[in-house]
This record gives structure tokens, sequence and C-alpha cells, in this order.
């Protein structure tokens, strides 16, 4: 195998262990015990069954300070350290909740919607991509909605596409466009000026007016401070030359 296959195979393995990586890695001699969590803690004695009726419901990444009290590196349901993640699953039925690593809700759970466990890890990362889109939309929501910049404002179009599907407003049913508005106001009915300023980012952004980012790379303000430190580079190149600035032409030798 060439050096650029193995290469090629390594980019492919990296894209594919996106949600895995530093992740559980649970065998089937953990099995055991997830299956005896999963059973104790849902409504059915049957595993099949048990496993089909938890959700995921939240997704606490390490560096989260505001859920850092909650996140955990051990999973709760295998018990293997190093989680960079949590993924949080709950049971509506008896109210349980565990925080565990993808790889346990890949392996042995089934999500809703779900007859196979591809199916269920698709629903997955798909839910986790949304989860994703919507911490990244609270960040850039109160930008938006005084003064943002261009750059923001792409930013939060691409990530309310995650969420919509589409940007094109025609296509977006009621039902998906609620559940946008209460994912990023916390209810179905904030304020409608907001609401409005949101539908001009995402569907009519050359209505806006954009923040202005200096660049500081160039232009006038560097160009001052430019003059400055070589007129000021200047002066000392000039004094450094001056019977003034040396003493040593000064002094009279006896």
């Amino acid at each position: 195998m060439s050096k650029r296959r193995s290469l090629a195979g390594l980019r492919r393995k990296k894209k594919l262990d996106f949600f895995t990586a530093y992740d559980e890695k649970p065998t089937k001699n953990d099995f055991k015990l997830v299956k005896e969590r999963i059973l104790e803690n849902s409504l059915a004695d049957e595993w099949d069954e048990a496993r089909r009726e938890w959700e995921l419901t939240k997704l606490i990444d390490r560096d989260d300070m505001e859920l850092f009290d909650r996140f955990t590196e051990q999973c709760q349901l295998c018990n293997q350290v190093g989680l960079k993640k949590n993924y949080q699953i709950f049971n509506p039925g008896t109210g349980k909740i565990f925080l565990v690593g993808s790889t346990c809700i890949k392996k042995f759970l089934l999500l809703k919607g779900a007859e196979t466990q591809q199916q269920s890890a698709d629903i997955f990362d798909f839910q986790v991509k949304q989860m994703l889109a919507v911490k990244k939309l609270q960040q850039l929501l109160p930008d938006i909605l005084s003064e943002p910049t261009a750059y923001d404002a792409n930013r939060f179009r691409n990530a309310s596409r995650e969420i919509l599907e589409t940007l094109d407003n025609l296509q977006i049913k009621k039902t998906t466009w609620n559940k946008y508005i209460k994912l990023l106001f916390g209810t179905e009915s904030p304020h409608e000026k907001s609401i409005e300023r949101v539908r001009n980012v995402i569907f009519q952004p050359s209505k806006l007016r954009f923040k202005k980012v200096k660049d500081l790379s160039t232009g006038e303000e560097e160009g001052r401070w430019a003059d400055k430190i070589k007129t000021k580079t200047k002066v000392e190149t000039t004094l450094s030359r001056s019977k003034e600035y040396r003493p040593d032409r000064n002094t009279r030798k006896e």
C-alpha cells in the first residue's frame, strides 16, 4: 500500500470517528453491565423494548462552563473513562437520566424512529449536529439582535440551516419554524421585533446594516501607528549621532 493511500485511509477514519473520537470503547464484556443498567431503569422487562425507551436530550462538553459541575469523564453505562463529551439520555417513563459516551448510544440503544442500529446511529448523529447548531445560535443571538458583523450573520445563517434544513422561506414548515424559535428564545412567542430581526438575517441579509470590523493589518489607523514608529526611530537615530547625545565627546581627556 502506498503512502498516499494510507494517508487517505487515515483521513477517512478521522471523518468517520468525528463523534466517537476520545470516547468510550465498550467491548462485549461491557454489554452485560450496560444491559443490566438499562433494564433496571426502564419500564419494559425485555431488552429490545427497554432500549427503545431512551431519548437523547442534552450534549455537555467538557469545556462548557455553565454545565461544568455536571460533566463526568466516566460513562454511566459501561464505566469506561476518558470522555470529552457527555450525552444525556432520558427515559420519560421512569424519569431516569444517564450521562454516557456516544459509542454506548450507537451500539446499544434504538432511538425514536429507528428500526435498525444503523438508523439509530444516523439519527443520533443528526441530533448531535442540531444540538451543536443550537449552542452556536444561542451564543450568536445577542449580537444578531443588536449589530452583528457580516461574518457572525453568515455563521448564524449556516447554523440555522442545520435546524431548518433549508433557508428557503417557502419550504419551511410552520411547526419547524416554531420549534426553531423556541430553541432560540425559550418560547414560541418572543417579541415580534426579535423575530423580524432573525427573519431578516436568515432570509434577507441584504436589508441589514452590518457592524464594520476594522482591519488592523492595513488601513489608516495602522498607517498612523507606523508613522509614529518611523518618526520615533528617526529622532532616536538623529540624537544618537549628535554631540549632545554622546557625552563621551563632551568629556575632555586630561
